[in-house]
């Protein structure tokens, strides 16, 4: 008897002093747009995206580019949407900016310069087009085609970017069951925003204040 209690002693200190078992934390997954974040020339970026992935240009400026990067998933004609990026040319050389999207069904509608407070800035027009479930105020399930159209500004010379919803349609059976125009204004150092937002919808990212400060 006394030598089974100096054995269970024993297994409660072992026990105490290893403690449980813990799953080992998942590693983290490299990022696949890191080697490409600066170049000395265009080409030179495009040939790194195109090495680790695959780089589209949506829109392009003189000095700027919009780009969606996929990585490859190792199955034939299949590919990991990644981002969507701005890069734009710093002095000497090119290097990314930031990023502008996470969803693959956007395109570009417009890309320009701008100037807010003094600072040079792009401006962009951007359109999402997509299929996606809601639901009525009474629970009724929904599958209609998500159009939104957003106004993205970013500063050239800081890694910053403001998005702000400018028009909205949630289209149900070719009706627009949700609707959201707005107007989108450089104010300053900020961002105003005007329309009638008592059709939208959350799908729509309105936003829900008549000023966006952007701290340029």
């Amino acid at each position: 008897m006394q030598r089974s209690s100096v054995v269970l002693a024993a297994a409660l200190t072992v026990s105490s002093l290893v403690g449980e078992a813990k799953p080992s934390p998942m590693p983290m997954r490299p990022d696949p747009l890191e080697p490409c974040r600066i170049g000395k020339t265009w080409p030179a970026i495009q040939a790194c995206l195109n090495t680790h992935g695959s780089g589209t240009t949506l829109a392009e400026l003189d000095d700027a580019r919009i780009v969606a990067f996929f990585t490859r998933t190792g199955q034939p004609d299949a590919r990991h949407f990644e981002g969507t990026y701005l890069f734009a040319k710093r002095g000497d050389h090119w290097a990314l900016v930031s990023t502008v999207g996470m969803d693959d069904h956007t395109s570009i509608e417009r890309f320009e310069h701008v100037t807010v407070a003094g600072h040079d800035a792009y401006h962009a027009r951007e359109r999402l087009e997509r299929t996606l479930p809601a639901s009525t105020p009474d629970g009724v399930p929904l599958i209609g085609q998500l159009v939104m159209r957003s106004e993205l500004y970013c500063a050239a010379a800081a890694s910053y970017c403001a998005r702000v919803t400018s028009a909205c349609d949630y289209i149900v059976d070719g009706n627009a069951r949700w609707s959201y125009r707005g107007e989108v204004a450089i104010a300053g150092n900020a961002l105003t925003i005007s329309g009638d937002r008592s059709h939208t919808n959350p799908l729509c990212n309105t936003a829900t204040v008549d000023r966006v400060e952007l701290g340029w």
